[in-house]
């Protein structure tokens, strides 16, 4: 079962070791992206059966599927980044 991430976090930290975080709520975005799927969605069938002889359809029709597919295969994803003592930055998403 693919289930979307909720919530995408980012942390910013200086010299100093304290940081900023930046929490992205990414379930308030999915009601507004499904409205606007729904609406693009007989614009985007007739633009794939104009493009079907020439192989394009396909792909456009599987497109955003397989966008969403690898959007949910970030669910647990982390990423931590530190140069030199600097700055240091991480990413996770939940």
């Amino acid at each position: 079962m693919m289930i979307p991430p909720s919530i995408v976090w980012a942390w910013v930290a200086g010299r100093g070791g304290w940081g900023v975080p930046i929490i992205l709520p990414v379930v308030l975005v999915w009601p507004v992206a499904v409205a606007l799927w729904l609406a693009a969605l007989p614009v985007l069938a007739v633009v794939a059966l104009a493009l079907w002889r020439r192989g394009r359809g396909r792909s456009l029709l599987l497109g955003p599927p397989a966008v969403f597919r690898d959007f949910c295969a970030l669910r647990g994803f982390r990423l931590d980044v530190s140069r030199e003592e600097k700055i240091s930055v991480r990413i996770g998403v939940i």
